[in-house]
């Protein structure tokens, strides 16, 4: 059975079933999501691997997914854009971790990236977008996860301090903070030029 075909299945019964058009849509527009989700993470972890830096890449997506799931960020017009966006993302991960490239920036560089994104992520998560609003109980929820997840990434970025083999756990650490802190911070720009419109 098609894509398609599965999805018009979907709506037969969601429509059986007493759902309005708009709820219709949301519904389809998550099960679209879940779907290119779990192609995301399998060439995800396939770049991971023919980069052949797969470890890295697995703690990088546990550390990276659940951040940006609760704080939001930039979201593209198109599910497609977003797919192909996330993958060039992740292979540019890739290529740090293969490549050994934050190894090469010192403590200090690297604790003022951690400290200026951590505070993005204060300040300004989470971010909702068209496709899913974000309402009063949740905003204060998902806020709350978000310090809560910030909090435990920055005391285990300083714990591996200590010893020198969680250095590429260090570096996951400090990828996903950094990369989901860009998308808030492009977000909330975006919004702002948005509204002066």
């Amino acid at each position: 059975m098609g894509d398609g075909l599965l999805m018009n299945e979907i709506k037969k019964i969601l429509v059986q079933n007493g759902y309005d058009e708009s709820e219709i849509d949301e519904i389809l527009y998550g099960i679209k999501k879940l779907q290119l989700f779990g192609i995301n993470l399998i060439v995800s972890l396939g770049i991971g691997f023919l980069f052949k830096c797969g470890k890295e890449m697995s703690v990088f997506l546990l550390l990276y997914i659940p951040l940006r799931l609760y704080s939001g960020g930039l979201h593209m017009d198109k599910l497609w854009k977003c797919e192909l966006f996330s993958t060039m993302i992740i292979v540019f991960v890739a290529i740090l971790f293969r490549f050994g490239i934050c190894h090469t920036i010192d403590i200090y560089m690297s604790t003022l990236v951690l400290v200026v994104f951590s505070v993005s992520h204060i300040l300004l998560a989470p971010q909702d977008n068209e496709k899913k609003r974000l309402y009063g109980c949740e905003i204060k929820r998902f806020k709350r996860i978000v310090r809560i997840l910030i909090s435990i990434y920055i005391v285990l970025y300083f714990g591996c301090e200590l010893n020198e083999s969680f250095m590429s756990f260090r570096e996951s650490l400090l990828i996903s903070i950094t990369i989901s802190g860009m998308s808030l911070v492009e977000n909330y720009i975006y919004e702002m030029v948005k509204s002066r419109k």
